[in-house]
């Protein structure tokens, strides 16, 4: 019963922090500059410069109670010109 209440609570807190980025991102396309961003969700993976726009990658591995990696979750990141959040996806790394 231990381990199942604890296998609930790491979903729970692993689907939370995620949840909590995706809001995130949907609630700052548009008008989060590249400083919002990173100082919300670090410094990125990787950074790619298409002309004027910039488009960042961000892997976010997750762990089970055991620090076993169990997945990960990706975003990639577009921004303008004026270093804004234009759009955003979602991807399995």
């Amino acid at each position: 019963m231990w381990l199942l209440r604890t296998l609930i609570g790491l979903c729970l807190f692993v689907n939370g922090c995620v949840a909590a980025n995706v809001r995130y991102l949907e609630e700052g396309t548009g008008h989060a500059t590249q400083q919002d961003v990173a100082s919300k969700l670090g410094q990125p993976s990787e950074k790619q410069l298409d002309g004027t726009a910039e488009t960042w990658v961000y892997r976010f591995q997750r762990f089970d109670s055991m620090e076993h990696p169990i997945g990960c979750e990706g975003y990639k990141l577009h921004f303008d010109q004026r270093q804004v959040l234009r759009k955003w996806s979602e991807f399995d790394c």
